[in-house]
């Protein structure tokens, strides 16, 4: 982070210094652009401070020993952003050098001050060695504090940002309630993160320190820290569309919140509709062609509003999806077919395709199933579907393709068996579609026999023997006389009186 700083006129300071021991012995053996190497002859137990400046005609730069006559308290102070000596005098036996005329570093032996009457070069706030244009001439071994620059609530928690440090790997995010100690959130290379471990309400205080590739903490850290009440945002519905069920509201989910309340528009307020912990709803209540506006708001357990909402909200003109045909089906009295429910219309028309390929409407009904009778064994059938209201206007699309099925007449079920004085009275359900049936006979251990072939439900077999168990069976036939029917093969029986 760059700061501006303010034009010096007598006796400047330029100090930096190095925080991390293990870092001092680089500062030993680097060079700075543009002058010799730093003296390698300081051992790593000093802080390197470097102060640049011209007395007498020599540059000079600063060695303080933290352990010997200049003490740690002593050093240093930031106070404006600038960087200032306690006292001068405490620096008078601490190490300095200057540049001599061959152009080295030679120790400086008398006992002045630290610093020179004009300095040439300054100290920037992260305590880089910076020209007067603010051009880094050496870099700190002090990694700076990172300061987090705004906490913004969003959709999905907390956004933390932050500065980036120069020198540092990454970040060590910590974060604490009220009184209680820090604790790590997560490691992170970016300057930015987002805490989607919020909670409605509850303020958060966040801190950063910097981190190198092994995870070790090079910085320290503000205390104190930054704070954000989490105040969810509104939600944001994304998507309104027209389904089987109604108009489907589709939105954000919010983090940190318990559950949504939707609203919907009347001529002059809002009129709260429904709650609810997803993030979806479909609502049933519509009319054909009715435009409906609707908006949401956050709510906590406990029923409360806990976010703003949207005033204007997200409006859907409501248009009855083309009916689904969901099953086709063949039964005993034809192809059933069955559809899904729309909701807010009156009714269904129902059309069938023509054997020159167009549709031809044959039902309106108000159910979702029909039973079309009109078939024919082995023939496929296409099927559609339009909704209508109350006036038998359609007010719905329609499958062009439509869907099909083929007729395969059911076998027929014998549903009763009486004896009478004239034989066997046999009795059998109606299929649709079929010119007759063929009824079969059998006796225990041998074989089905044709008795009659007829255009009825029922027959009377005088031929069956008395006395005996006698087992019938019935397929449906053609006009031709060929079976179009399977047959219950176990028939089912009675003894002949």
């Amino acid at each position: 982070m760059r700061t501006k700083v303010k034009k010096l006129t007598s006796v400047i300071l330029a100090v930096v210094i190095a925080t991390l021991l293990t870092t001092v012995s680089a500062f030993a053996t680097s060079n700075v652009k543009g002058y010799p190497a730093i003296p390698s002859n300081i051992p790593q137990k000093y802080y390197v401070i470097f102060s640049e400046g011209f007395r007498y005609g020599r540059t000079e730069m600063s060695v303080f020993d933290i352990d010997a006559t200049c003490k740690e308290s002593n050093k240093v102070i930031v106070w404006d952003g600038n960087l200032t000596l306690k006292d001068h005098s405490k620096f008078k036996n601490c190490d300095q050098y200057y540049i001599n005329e061959n152009g080295k570093w030679e120790k400086f032996i008398e006992n002045y001050p630290v610093m020179t009457d004009k300095a040439l070069k300054i100290i920037d706030s992260n305590l880089n060695v910076v020209d007067k244009n603010g051009n880094i001439i050496f870099k700190s071994s002090k990694t700076t504090v990172p300061t987090i620059t705004s906490l913004t609530n969003t959709a999905s928690g907390i956004k933390i940002s932050w500065d980036r440090v120069s020198d540092a790997y990454g970040y060590r995010i910590y974060y604490k309630y009220s009184s209680e100690d820090w604790k790590k959130l997560t490691d992170t290379t970016s300057t930015t993160y987002l805490d989607t471990q919020v909670i409605a309400g509850r303020t958060e205080t966040y801190t950063i320190r910097c981190i190198n590739k092994s995870g070790k903490t090079i910085s320290g850290y503000n205390s104190k820290g930054w704070s954000k009440k989490y105040t969810p945002v509104a939600p944001t519905i994304s998507k309104l569309e027209n389904t089987t069920g109604g108009i489907k509201l589709n939105w954000n989910k919010i983090t940190g919140v318990y559950g949504y309340r939707i609203y919907q528009k009347t001529s002059n307020s809002w009129k709260r509709i429904k709650d609810t912990t997803a993030t979806s709803f479909t609502d049933s209540a519509v009319s054909v062609n009715q435009t409906k506006t609707y908006t949401i708001r956050c709510i906590d357990q406990k029923g409360k509003t806990i976010s703003g909402y949207n005033s204007k909200g997200w409006s859907k003109k409501y248009t009855p999806v083309a009916p689904t045909i969901s099953k086709l089906e063949n039964t005993t009295g034809g192809i059933k077919l069955s559809w899904n429910k729309i909701a807010g219309v009156y009714g269904y028309r129902l059309y069938y395709k023509t054997s020159s390929g167009g549709w031809k409407r044959f039902k309106d009904t108000t159910a979702t199933s029909f039973t079309d009778s009109g078939v024919s064994p082995n023939r496929t059938e296409t099927y559609t579907i339009r909704c209508i209201d109350k006036n038998g206007k359609t007010v719905s699309g329609f499958n062009s393709k439509g869907w099909s099925k083929k007729y395969t007449a059911a076998t027929p079920k014998i549903t009763k068996l009486t004896n009478r004085s004239k034989g066997v009275s046999v009795t059998w359900n109606k299929i649709a579609g079929v010119y007759g049936y063929r009824l079969y006979r059998k006796y225990d251990g041998g074989s089905w026999t044709k008795v009659k072939d007829t255009t009825s439900t029922s027959f009377t077999d005088s031929g069956a023997k008395k006395g005996k168990k006698v087992i019938y069976t019935v397929r449906c036939i053609d006009r031709k006389g060929k079976t179009v029917s399977g047959f219950n093969s176990k028939g089912w029986s009675i003894t002949r009186k």
